[in-house]
């Protein structure tokens, strides 16, 4: 009989729901066939047996299910909770499972996952075995009988759900969440990678910060009801006076100043990071390319002594290019051409809102991963301004439109349309070019297992795409500008070398920051950063046309 030619399905031996988020959000295609295993037959062990009993439920639930078909690679896991030297399954009963709540209360305790893939035709059969700390906090009667009642603790580890715990209640985890959720996805790409298994899809974000959680509506606690019904009481008073200031300016009570040269404004409708740096250094060596010579003025934000953090990056990104940080953008340009006459066209970076000076293109950006800011403005939501006043852009990019998947892509183009009133000019992705160290070196050989952290606009972005690459032992979500001293990257290094990370891992915003600081005195680890490139999925050339069309009145030198 001659064996099948082609990848094997991917096959996932379990009906948890969570499981397949990941792996579908991760960009695999797969089907799912629950395992019949009776686990029963594997008694709780020691702290020793603990890992290597999850990685025997694991093979053999992967083991049950390839028996029964005859082409497939089957993905077995189990999830144990360890708590004082003990394994912990799942609760047998809703007595059962409010015990295993209470002596978790207060106390750290370990989830360890094991995954199993197995070959139907050949029987290979390869595995992997993650663990993660959890610290759970204090919990009343009243929040564990809430949760009991509520039927979340049947099917699980420990008798509890991620996802519902970090909405409710108090916890933090140390490691890879995922692990936590019942699939340690760092592990798995390289296992799937063993097998030929790649994503059909980009990776779509799955890590929801609990400021997100609350804005978007997901986080159904008390507090978070509170402090949405808060900040929606607040959120007309801003509508109100942005729609005035804008309706100031369409009506020409209040003045645009033109500066004598072309404009491009680079902007967003939302806060946070949308990739706005990345895109002004793609339009100011666009322009170089072209023979103009271009000069950037950005609002400098949290200015420090030696400038902003976009305003070091773009500096040491475009040699030679003038740099000016300046809140007034009309004084800065009115400065900055008469110390460099050369300068023939500018470039203002987060300047959408910023309509006293007059533009010849307004570019915003939409982040594929948040573009609509949760559909409320600021306070209640992330918008600076009604979604109605991207009809003023010249054109909308959509950012980071590799992070989501081809569906979630559709639906961001067909609703800037509507609100735009023309589809999305461009959808850019940031690419890593490649990894360079604390000496700008590049690393050649694949880093181990790191330990990502970034005080930027939106971490989970840069968390996602480092996870998509390499195994994270850990992340760190640090303010935006974050920042840093020795004492914060020592603790940094500290807590990664606990989690057993091998280098630690940023952001090029972040690292301008610390380059000086570990140069004086290295912390212990090494630390890598990505260097980044934008590219595009789509619409480059006509993002081009459009950028070189409006600075045509400048004659290039």
């Amino acid at each position: 009989m001659s064996r099948s030619t082609g990848k094997p399905p991917l096959i996932l031996a379990s009906r948890s729901p969570r499981r397949a988020g990941l792996l579908r959000a991760a960009g695999y295609r797969f089907e799912q066939i629950p395992s019949n295993y009776d686990e029963a037959a594997h008694a709780l062990g020691s702290p020793a047996t603990a890992a290597g009993l999850a990685e025997q439920l694991a093979r053999a639930k992967a083991q049950a299910v390839a028996a029964t078909v005859e082409r497939g690679l089957v993905l077995g896991c189990d999830t144990l909770v360890e708590l004082d030297g003990q394994a912990l399954g799942k609760a047998d009963s809703p007595q059962a499972a409010a015990e295993m709540i209470r002596r978790l209360a207060g106390r750290d305790h370990d989830v360890i996952t094991a995954v199993c893939l197995v070959d139907a035709e050949s029987g290979r059969c390869h595995g992997a075995v993650d663990r993660a700390t959890v610290t759970l906090g204090p919990l009343d009667d009243q929040a564990i009988e809430q949760h009991i009642r509520s039927g979340k603790w049947q099917g699980k580890a420990g008798a509890y759900n991620l996802e519902e715990m970090q909405a409710h209640w108090p916890l933090a985890v140390r490691g890879d969440p995922t692990t936590v959720v019942g699939l340690p996805m760092a592990h798995l790409r390289h296992l799937l990678q063993q097998f030929g298994q790649t994503p059909a899809r980009p990776a779509a974000p799955t890590a929801t910060p609990r400021w997100e959680a609350v804005l978007s509506g997901a986080d159904r606690s008390l507090s978070a009801r509170l402090l949405r019904l808060a900040t929606g009481a607040a959120e007309p008073l801003y509508r109100g006076l942005i729609a005035l200031r804008n309706r100031a300016y369409d009506h020409g009570w209040k003045r645009t100043i033109r500066v004598g040269k072309p404009v491009i404004s680079i902007g967003n409708l939302t806060a946070g990071g949308t990739g706005k740096t990345p895109m002004v250094i793609y339009t100011a060596r666009l322009l170089l390319d072209r023979g103009h010579r271009p000069a950037v003025i950005l609002r400098g934000y949290r200015s420090g002594a030696d400038g902003s953090d976009e305003q070091r990056l773009i500096t040491e990104a475009l040699d030679g290019v003038p740099v000016v940080a300046n809140p007034d953008r009309v004084a800065a340009a009115r400065t900055l051409l008469e110390q460099h006459p050369e300068v023939d066209c500018l470039i203002l970076d987060d300047a959408f809102q910023h309509r006293r000076i007059g533009r010849d293109l307004d570019l915003v950006l939409a982040d594929a991963t948040k573009a609509f800011g949760f559909d409320h403005v600021l306070p209640r939501g992330l918008l600076r301004e009604a979604l109605a006043q991207l009809r003023r852009a010249g054109a909308v990019v959509i950012s980071r439109a590799d992070l989501v998947d081809d569906e979630q892509r559709a639906a961001v183009r067909d609703r800037i349309e509507r609100e735009h009133g023309r589809p999305p000019l461009a959808e850019a992705i940031h690419q890593w070019a490649r990894i360079l160290d604390e000496t700008d070196a590049p690393v050649e050989d694949s880093p181990a297992k790191l330990f990502a952290f970034a005080g930027i606009g939106n971490p989970q972005a840069f968390f996602r795409q480092a996870a998509g690459r390499f195994a994270l032992a850990g992340q760190r979500a640090l303010p935006d500008h974050f920042h840093y001293d020795q004492q914060k990257l020592q603790d940094l290094a500290a807590e990664a070398k606990a989690l057993g990370a091998h280098a630690l891992f940023t952001t090029e915003k972040d690292f301008v920051k610390i380059r000086t600081i570990v140069r004086e005195q290295p912390v212990g680890l090494p630390i890598y950063r990505p260097e980044l490139r934008l590219g595009f999925a789509a619409g480059e050339a006509e993002l081009e046309d459009v950028i070189l069309r409006a600075v045509a009145g400048a004659a290039p030198a």
